[in-house]
Order: C-alpha cells, then structure tokens, then sequence
C-alpha cells in the first residue's frame, strides 16, 4: 500500500483496523511517502488506542473517519477527526439522513448516557 500511495499520490483511502495496524508494525508508514494523504476513513472493527495515537502522530496532517455500520444496512454512524481521541470508543454521530434510537429489551427508549440495543429500522435487513 506505502509504494502506491508514495507513487500514485493517493488523498484518501477507505480500510479496516488491520491494515493500520499493519502499516505501523511492518514500517511501510515510515518507508514511503504519505505526504499526499488527506482523509482515512475506516471501520469494519475497533482500532486499539495505541495504534490510533501513534498514527496520528506520525500523520498530523490526515483527518481520520471512523465509520459504523452493518453488513445488512449502510454506515450509521461517524465518529469525526475532532473527537478521534476525544471521544475513544465511541461510535458518533448518527450519519446524513440516519435516525438512531437506543431501546432496551422491551422496545422502549433509553434515557442518554443508557445502555441497550439499536432499534429495528426499515432499511435494516430483517433476517436471513
């Protein structure tokens, strides 16, 4: 991946975890030129907080997008640049033309700050 975006000056790129990860561990991160990135948009898993803070240390200049969706629906929800490490663990804000709800078991709103479960939606593929 370092030798396409060093050679085909690459702006933005869409992956998972794994391969930030691996970008860091193998050295390709310090071995081509990433000058020309601007944006990262990933998901698909969790990223460890190590691999995030020594990736944006090494590239201050890229916006990173965190993204979470499902298989069976598009992506629900960003977690922007500005709260990359602000907000840890957290999966955002609800994405252009999403509405979210978190309900507990019997189907009822959860109070902010509450745990529970994604609500059903109508774009949500019902089952298998």
């Amino acid at each position: 991946m370092g030798k396409a975006v060093e050679t085909e000056r690459v702006t933005h790129i869409v992956t998972v975890p794994t391969v930030l990860h691996n970008l860091l561990e193998t050295g390709v991160i310090d071995q081509f030129d990433f000058s020309s990135m601007r944006k990262i948009y990933y998901g698909g898993s969790s990223v460890s907080l190590k691999d995030l803070e020594i990736i944006l240390g090494k590239l201050p200049r890229v916006e990173f997008f965190q993204g979470y969706g499902l298989t069976e629906t598009a992506q629900l929800t960003v977690l922007r640049p500005e709260f990359q490490m602000k907000k840890f663990g957290c999966t955002g804000r609800a994405h252009l033309m999403v509405d979210l709800r978190v309900v507990d078991e019997k189907d009822q709103d959860v109070a902010p700050g509450g745990s529970g479960k994604s609500s059903p939606a109508p774009h949500v593929m019902k089952e298998y």
